[in-house]
This record gives C-alpha cells, sequence and structure tokens, in this order.
C-alpha cells in the first residue's frame, strides 16, 4: 500500500461495472488482494489497475480510479465442490 492523505478511490470491478465509492489514506497497487463487503458479506478482488485521476481540478481530494477482479476464497472454492 501506498500511503496518501484524504484519497477518493473509485473500485470498478471489471466484471460488472459496479463501482464502489470509498474514502481512504490508503491506495492499493496493482496485484494486491483487497476485501470489500464488510463483515457478513464479505468480497476478495485482486487490483488490476491503479489509474490517478489528474482532470478535476475542483475536487477537494486526490483521486484514483482501481480496477478489481473477484477472485475465490477458500470458503466459496469449499462450497463449489
Amino acid at each position: 500500500m501506498t500511503y496518501d492523505k484524504d484519497t477518493m478511490l473509485h473500485i470498478i470491478d471489471v466484471d460488472d461495472s459496479s463501482i464502489y465509492r470509498a474514502l481512504s489514506s490508503k491506495v492499493p497497487r496493482v496485484g494486491d488482494e483487497i476485501r470489500l463487503g464488510g463483515e457478513g458479506s464479505e468480497r476478495y478482488y485482486e487490483v488490476l489497475a491503479v489509474i490517478w485521476v489528474y482532470d478535476e481540478p475542483d475536487c477537494p481530494y486526490e483521486r484514483v480510479n482501481i480496477g478489481v477482479e473477484k477472485i475465490n476464497t477458500e470458503v466459496e472454492l469449499a462450497e463449489e465442490k
């Protein structure tokens, strides 16, 4: 992770184009695995792309688009058997 103050993340699922927004001080790198959804409804993703947005000067935060792809967890793999 890299550490940046007040960064608006747009996390984009490449499979279904859903977008999750979050304000964070941490930005994942390509190849990192992240969890979204909160306790009880966790979803795991691999980061495929990190794209910094520099053409929105009116935005009060640094902006970054993060392309992710859902990955199977051990629990999901066990349920598929």
